[in-house]
């Protein structure tokens, strides 16, 4: 009897999974830009504010640095955050395209080590962001996993598996701006306050088209997912 060599029986869904996931990330190219821009007008005037605002000289010279130096690294910022967006999201795709990955969950802040107060802020800061983001779309990305889950010929994939999951756009952001000198931590967390509202608000739309992606190829039928009404996430 005739078998099939095991390298050639995992490709086609590998190669149709990674198809999918390329889209997706082109999808989400498109309009991560135009965002990061609008985040980064709007957030010039929420240091304003807040430096008009300031009870002290040291907050007010505080607010203004900031100003500047965001100003000044816009670009690198925008720059760095889609990169790191496509490193993450290549790095995870590969993890789940193997034909057996490993089952353990992602991360979380209550498996770090001790870490500085300071630290510790913008890492739970992020887990929020993460975790509002998961809950406003959890339609949308379970039916972009059960996609994903039809394709690879697997039962189910835990929800995080998914390489543009609201945790892989989240963490570009911090490690992009981990590269800009001078923001301390609590002008971070006015830059994740901002961005939770002027991005991750408006990516809804951009799950949205995925899951059409995933509808247009039939793979959504039976799941139970496709016919629910996303608002309802």
């Amino acid at each position: 009897m005739n078998q099939e060599p095991p390298n050639e029986r995992s490709a086609l869904p590998a190669v149709l999974a990674g198809r999918y996931l390329a889209e997706c990330g082109g999808l989400l190219n498109e309009v991560l830009p135009s965002l990061l821009d609008r985040m980064l007008a709007r957030l010039d005037d929420a240091l304003y504010d807040l430096a008009d605002k300031s009870a002290s000289t040291r907050l007010y010279t505080i607010y203004f640095d900031s100003m500047r130096i965001i100003r000044t690294h816009s670009r690198a910022i925008q720059t760095q955050f889609l990169l790191r967006l496509r490193q993450i999201a290549e790095s995870s795709a590969a993890d789940l395209l193997e034909r057996d990955p490993p089952r353990d969950r992602p991360p979380s802040s209550e498996d770090l080590p001790r870490m500085p107060d300071t630290e510790l802020e913008e890492t739970l800061a992020i887990d929020n962001l993460v975790s509002k983001a998961e809950s406003r779309f959890r339609i949308e990305l379970l039916e972009m996993n059960a996609h994903l889950a039809r394709l690879l010929g697997r039962p189910q994939l835990d929800i995080r598996s998914n390489p543009y999951h609201p945790a892989t756009v989240c963490h570009a952001l911090r490690t992009a701006l981990n590269g800009i000198p001078g923001l301390e931590t609590p002008i971070k967390l006015v830059i994740y306050k901002t961005f939770d509202k002027q991005v991750m608000d408006r990516l809804g739309d951009c799950y949205g088209r995925c899951v059409d992606l995933a509808a247009a190829g039939g793979h959504l039928r039976g799941t139970g997912l496709a016919h629910l009404d996303r608002g309802a996430a």
